[in-house]
């Protein structure tokens, strides 16, 4: 009986590694060709803790079984370092240099009717508190006049004169959806990325003239998954409660892999404008895919990540249903320093807003 149940136990460790694997070559297949591995990618944190009970329970019952959860770790290893921060001691300096700053403000909570002014206003002080030199934001909403005014409002409160947009969609000639740039320093020159499957998606960037140097800043919002508060829920209950619907399932299903498909193919653009850029870079924004994925493996290249540089943990970013995922980012380029880094709890929006502090190597 114990030899059946060991053997039983040993299965679940094989289906265990698998997952692990597959999870650990999201980021090296493309979606479009094979869209599964990217699945178990976004699920890795799952696979790698069921791995590592695995390692505890073979360590402590039978010895003779852990090599196939150490082939895992190994396997994993990448994925894992792109996934965790290991600096819990870090010093964090956040006002010696150039503060930068991306949010996903969805809309400044424009459809929460109850209290999206006062929600707005949340925003706003959270915004002046930091005092971001340049601000990079997603889901932007603004109209001319009114209530929700945010353009001039933001320029205005947070000392930024320079700014550079992009409107996804109008709802009139006084009402604007998009991305937006805020600087402090002058904005030399700008451009649009836009991705035709996607028109609500775009990347915009800026030539900025910071001291001593000029940089291009990467404004990046790439294909959300677009599943809704049903489908977050369906998701986290097929994570982490073990619960399956099979109808939502296959909803979410499809919805993923339509998105994993479709990032695939925006990152491979803007990997192509990161490396044609005639200036050092920094890239920001909501990538809406973990770092185990082929969206992170893309854009990342040779720049820093910020998080992975001064923090610790995984660093979720997303404040939905589904907890523990980071799918927004601050990348420098390799000849910038990194003085601090921090995730800022404000849970207005469903994404935490990013703060880095950086010097150029001119400074």
């Amino acid at each position: 009986m114990l030899v059946f149940i060991r053997r039983i136990i040993f299965l679940l460790n094989g289906l265990v590694f698998l997952s692990l694997v597959l999870a650990a070559m999201a980021g090296y297949i493309s979606p479009e060709r094979w869209w599964l591995p990217g699945f178990f990618g976004l699920t890795f944190p799952v696979w790698l803790i069921a791995n590592l009970f695995f390692v505890l329970f073979w360590f402590f019952f039978h010895k003779r079984h852990i090599w196939l959860s150490i082939l895992g770790l190994v396997v994993a290893w990448p994925a894992m370092i792109h996934s965790f921060a290991f600096h819990p001691f870090e010093k964090q300096d956040l006002e010696n240099g150039i503060k930068i700053m991306t949010y996903n403000v969805r809309n400044f909570d424009l459809y929460n009717w109850k209290s999206n002014v006062e929600n707005r206003e949340k925003i706003l002080q959270m915004l002046e508190g930091e005092m971001p030199d340049i601000l990079c934001l997603q889901e932007y909403y603004t109209e001319l006049s009114g209530k929700f005014e945010n353009l001039q409002t933001l320029k205005k409160r947070l000392e930024l004169p320079y700014h550079a947009m992009h409107r996804t969609f109008s709802i009139s000639a006084e009402k604007h959806f998009g991305q937006v740039i805020f600087s402090r320093y002058p904005i030399l020159s700008r451009g649009i990325i836009e991705f035709p499957e996607s028109p609500n998606n775009a990347c915009i960037f800026a030539d900025i003239l910071i001291p001593g140097d000029t940089i291009r800043v990467f404004n990046v919002h790439l294909q959300s998954i677009q599943l809704g508060t049903e489908g977050e829920t369906a998701v986290e209950e097929m994570i982490y409660k073990q619960r399956t619907d099979w109808q939502r399932s296959k909803y979410v299903l499809s919805k993923l892999r339509r998105g994993f498909v479709q990032r695939a193919g925006q990152a491979e653009i803007l990997r192509a404008a990161i490396l044609s850029s005639p200036y050092k870079v920094l890239v920001c924004g909501d990538f809406n895919d973990t770092p185990a994925s082929y969206t992170y493996a893309q854009l990342s290249g040779e720049l820093r990540d910020a998080f992975l540089e001064k923090s610790f943990g995984i660093g979720s970013t997303f404040a939905g249903n589904i907890p523990g995922l980071r799918i927004d980012y601050i990348f420098t380029d390799p000849d910038f320093r990194i003085n601090g880094f921090k995730r800022i709890p404000h849970a207005v929006s469903d994404h935490y807003p990013l703060l880095c502090t950086i010097k150029t190597g001119s400074e």
